[in-house]
């Protein structure tokens, strides 16, 4: 006799949360992001609805730490939902070329006759797309910190830390104030970066899943 099926466990107050935000996002007809940091993945989602998944090949943090004292970070809170405050999408501007130049006819001159049928095109202007777009790039958001879309895992040893510690302090003496915002860093292929280059944009909703805390 087979016993009773045991009951799934119970979610954890994070997941509720998760849930809970979710479900507000899905509400409305628009494309968000989904990042969920232990799974190491980046979802395009509309209406809960997964678009498109980007594997993730790391998610890791970069932090200033000047020669003397501790990172000034805030911290990274989830589950929750970020907003993309400047993203490199919101300076795109589509530009659409005339596939020939001519000049304009004089005075008492007739325009020129089209093109006889069979006669070789002019090869239209190629529109801007994927491959035209970055593949390393930094979104900010609205919680102090950026997101440093790259294609290889940052290496920074300790000589450059020391190196951009002296340049802070240097920065400091002749009265500038430096800027060293927290990085989120998201690794993903060249190819995969250039499709989400669009996407970055102001206001754009990036739910994040529980686990931000074990970054580093």
């Amino acid at each position: 006799m087979l016993g009773a099926a045991e009951p799934p466990p119970a979610r954890t107050p994070e997941q509720l949360r998760l849930v809970e935000l979710e479900g507000n996002l899905a509400k409305l007809p628009q494309v968000y992001l989904a990042l969920d940091p232990a799974a190491q993945r980046l979802d395009v989602r509309l209406r809960g609805i997964v678009l498109e998944r980007i594997e993730l090949v790391a998610v890791t943090t970069l932090r200033f730490r000047p020669l003397f004292g501790e990172d000034q970070a805030p911290p990274l809170l989830a589950p929750a939902v970020w907003s993309v405050s400047e993203g490199p999408g919101d300076t795109d501007r589509e530009t659409i070329a005339p596939v020939t130049l001519k000049p304009y006819p004089k005075e008492g001159e007739e325009e020129e006759a089209p093109a006889e049928p069979g006669a070789t095109p002019t090869p239209a202007a190629k529109k801007p797309g994927d491959d035209d777009k970055p593949s390393t790039y930094r979104v900010r958001l609205d919680n102090e910190w950026q997101l440093y879309v790259i294609n290889e895992v940052p290496q920074l040893d300790g000589w450059r830390r020391y190196q951009d510690a002296v340049m802070d302090g240097w920065q400091r003496i002749r009265g500038e104030e430096p800027a060293h915002p927290p990085l989120l860093t998201l690794v993903m292929s060249a190819d995969d970066a250039k499709r989400l280059h669009h996407l970055f944009r102001a206001k754009m909703p990036i739910l994040v899943g529980d686990g931000i805390a074990a970054i580093r």
